[in-house]
Formats: C-alpha cells, structure tokens, sequence
C-alpha cells in the first residue's frame, strides 16, 4: 500500500478476524488504534460491543455491514463515528471515519486501489488496480440501505408522534368519558356488561357494572330483566324508567336506554347504552300531579258545599220557623229541636267544607300569635282530661297574623283532638311557636305554630292522602275526617301552607306556617 493513503487522517482501515482480533492496521489517521490494541473491542465504548458483534457477524455472513454507527473512545473522550466492512479471503476489512460520505470514499479507496495489503501470510494479493466485483453492488445496496434506514426512521418518528397524539386524545376521551353526567356502558351479545363509567356504577348502586340488576328495586325487577331479554333475544331497542336501590336511602329512579349493535350479517354482537337519574323530575311530576289532584278535589269540595249551603239556608229557616210556631209544650218540639241542632251541625260541615275550598267568606283582623294560641290551649287543656296534657313553647312574641280568630280556635281545636286520638294511652301534645327560617316563603317573614305527638303516626301513603276531606283512619262514627282538611284551608285563607311530618308509629307533627303582619 502506497504512503499517501496510509497518511489518510480521516478514517481508519484495519483487517480483523470474525471476533474483532486485528491481524493488520492498514491506516489510522484517527489515531484510534496508537495503543496498536488486540481487538477492535477495546476501542468501542462499553455500551456499543453489542453493536460490533451485530456488526461483524453480519460481514461475516455477507450481509448489509455499510455505515453502522458506533461509539469509540478517541482521545480520551466518546465519540461516534461510521463503520463499514466487507469479507476479503475470510477476514473482515474495516473502515470507519467521521461521516458516512468519507466512509464511502475510504472503501472505494481500499477496495479499488493498487495492491490492496496481504490478508493471508504466504497469500499473494490482489493486483494492483484490479476491482473486487461485489464492492461496487455493495456500496450500491449499502446506500440504499442506508436511504432505506433513515426512512424508516422518519416514519418511526412520525408513529412516535402519531402514537403520542393517538395517547392524549384517548386520555382526553376519558376524562370526558369518566366526567359525563350520565352513565354510559356496554354489554357483550350474552347481555353482560363488559365496560361502563364510574357515573354508570353509583347510578346502578354496585362496585360492578355486572351487578346492576341485582340492584333493581323488587317491584320493578320483573319487568326489566323481560325488557332486557327482548334485547339480548331480538335486538330490540331498550328503554326503562325504573327504581335503583340505594344503600339504604330511598330509591333512584333510573331512565336507561340502549341499543343493539349488529354486523352486517345481522348478527347481534354487543348492546350500548346509557343511564340517567330522573328522581328529580319523577318528584317533580308526582307533586305537579299531587298539586293537579288536590286542586281538583277543593274544586268539587267548594261546589259540593255551595250548593249544600243554598238547602241548608231553606232547611235553616224552616226549622227555625217551626219551633218559633209550636206552641210551648207541643210534643213536637224534641223533634224540631233535634232537627234545627242536626242543621246547625251540618251548617258547620258545611262552613268547613267551604273553609278547605278557600270560599270561608270570614271576617279577618291581625291576631298576636303567642296570646291567642295560649288563650286557645288554657280553654282547651281543660276538656282533655287526665290522660292528656298540653306543654306550651311559645318563642314569637310580637309576632301577629291575619286571621279569624275563631278559624284559628277551630283549627287548634281540631289538631289537638286529631293528637288525642292518636295517643288513646294517653300522653303529651307539644304546643310551639316559632319565627320561619329566613328566606322560607318567597322571602317574607313567616311565623310557624305547630302541634307534635308521639303516636301512631302516619305511613307514606296514608300521609298522601291526609288533607283530603272526609279521609279518615279512624273507626266509624269517630270522626269526619275534616281537622287536617280544615287546618288546610284556614292556612291557605291566610296566605300560608300547612306542613305534615310524620312516620308510622313515630308520632306526627303538623305546623301551620303563616306570614307575619305589622
């Protein structure tokens, strides 16, 4: 080999064996090989022998071993630089320089120069000038190889890239999937839900979506699981509003919705829907159609108790009549003093009935809450009898209302008969008055009066129907039903609302809220 390539300074030329040993260095104007090191090993950095192996099998094997890039340690310090290798009679020429383009020049130098060096002792090499055949079609595939490789790893960086974007959409979908106000899940073709959002399961009252028909109230079990079978059965859509158990507190209802996924060959092959909770708005109707009831109910009350009214003023005047023209004495005055007191009395129902409907046609003056409600109990305290006793909390001094104070005594006399019965072993009626809590009321000042016993209390359903006339849990001939009906109304003559609390066997508590008058 001639002085001026072995004076080449940028790259290095070295004949080594299949495991790195160096047999010859040809040209090292890197200075990489000055400690004349047995094995090309020695030079690379530590976490690139691997590389090198790779590297000189694949020369070995007549495979791609053009531009590899590898880590040296070169005066002192790591750097990276281009290797390349071919096979020349059973031993590896190596190449390396600083980049690819004099990597390629080196190899065309060594492989296409004069007398290339002696790879075997005792072997006369090459001559001079004569062309290795494969070097030419090497280089050739090793550069587009090369092409080839950075390629790739442009669209390895864009599927990194993509892959990235591809991560954050999916934990942006999430989020929003985990954050919708409603449930959301889906069932495999069996029925079973496979994956639902945490708003699914508190919805559905389980840890687990699978489990959530195990939650539907009794009542509405049947009919759900039939509707979820068509589903599953004959891909029809479902839809159900139905009540959620609820750990204890009361019932959910749950609207849910879903529809079957089908593959073009109409095979059902999984269910998605979702899952709302309407208790609100089921609420809402239910005392939209409570408010519609009773209103119905005043409405046929008031008509009812006018025209009774227009009889009882005929029968009235007539009974009053007769007593005035039966002559002292005359046998027939038991019957018409019976008769005019059974009118008057009817007289009264009828009043009340008027009272419930809101038609009291009553004179109303400013009453102080504290006096008239005790005044009305001291009268009253003494008609209970030993069994019953009043107790009286009255904190609204100076509070006054408008009222009839004989509407007022009545419905005071009524609540606490309606108490009386309900302790027949006897007991305390707690009497109290009270300010509203602030803002009750669309904003206006409020002054409560409640009357509170320790029962028999009422259940859900009697509860509903507590306000109604002539609704009564008592025996026949023990009362009309008409105390709570008239607290109703004598509330709603004075512009307030009359509130009922109550349990079965818990006792009751009614309070009349009013507004306050200067």
């Amino acid at each position: 080999m001639d002085d001026d390539r072995r004076r080449d300074e940028s790259g290095v030329v070295a004949i080594c064996d299949g495991r790195g040993r160096i047999a010859e260095i040809v040209s090292d104007g890197l200075g990489l090989l000055a400690g004349k090191p047995e094995e090309l090993g020695q030079v690379i950095d530590p976490a690139d022998r691997s590389k090198l192996d790779s590297f000189l099998k694949a020369a070995m094997a007549r495979r791609p071993a053009f531009d590899r890039l590898l880590k040296v340690t070169l005066d002192g310090r790591t750097e990276t630089l281009h290797f390349g290798a071919t096979i020349m009679d059973g031993r590896v020429l190596v190449v390396a320089a600083r980049d690819r383009s004099t990597l390629a020049r080196l190899a065309g130098t060594f492989l296409h120069g004069a007398s290339p060096p002696t790879l075997q002792t005792g072997q006369p090499s090459p001559v001079a000038g004569q062309a290795i055949p494969a070097i030419d079609e090497d280089c050739a595939i090793y550069a587009d190889l090369a092409r080839l490789n950075n390629e790739l790893t442009r669209i390895e960086r864009q599927l990194t890239k993509a892959n990235l974007q591809l991560g954050r959409a999916n934990r942006e979908l999430r989020a929003l999937y985990e954050s919708l106000p409603v449930g959301i899940f889906r069932a495999n073709a069996t029925g079973r839900i496979e994956q639902a959002n945490t708003r699914f399961c508190t919805l559905a009252g389980v840890s687990s979506a699978t489990e959530w028909l195990g939650r539907v109230h009794t009542d509405d079990a049947e009919a759900v699981s039939r509707l979820w079978r068509e589903t599953i059965l004959h891909g029809v859509a479902f839809e159900s509003v139905h009540r959620q158990l609820n750990a204890g507190r009361p019932p959910r209802h749950i609207q849910m919705k879903a529809v079957a996924l089908r593959e073009e060959s109409d095979r059902l092959v999984g269910i998605v829907g979702v899952a709302e909770d309407v208790t609100e708005r089921i609420v809402a109707e239910e005392q939209q159609r409570e408010i519609e009831r009773q209103d119905a109910v005043r409405q046929l009350t008031g008509g009812l108790a006018h025209n009774l009214n227009n009889i009882l003023m005929v029968i009235v005047n007539s009974a009053e009549q007769l007593c005035d023209e039966l002559p002292p004495g005359d046998e027939l005055q038991a019957a018409a003093r019976m008769n005019m007191a059974a009118t008057e009395r009817a007289a009264l129902l009828t009043r009340r009935l008027m009272i419930y409907a809101g038609h009291g046609g009553l004179v109303f003056g400013r009453v102080k809450v504290d006096s008239a409600v005790r005044a009305i109990c001291r009268d009253l305290g003494a008609a209970l009898g030993g069994s019953h006793e009043l107790a009286l909390r009255l904190r609204a001094p100076g509070m006054a209302i408008k009222i009839n104070e004989v509407l007022l005594t009545e419905t005071l006399q009524e609540l606490i008969t309606n108490a009386q019965a309900a302790m027949p072993q006897g007991g305390t009626i707690h009497i109290a008055t009270r300010p509203g809590v602030e803002g009750e009321a669309a904003g206006r000042r409020t002054v409560v009066i409640s009357v509170t016993d320790s029962g028999t209390g009422m259940g859900e359903e009697i509860l509903k129907r507590a306000k109604e006339p002539f609704f009564t849990t008592r025996g026949i001939g023990q009362g009309v039903g008409l105390g709570l009906s008239l607290a109703d109304g004598a509330a709603r003559i004075a512009g307030g609302v009359l509130d009922i609390r109550s349990q079965a066997g818990k006792g009751t508590t009614v309070e009349l809220r009013l507004p306050v008058v200067k």
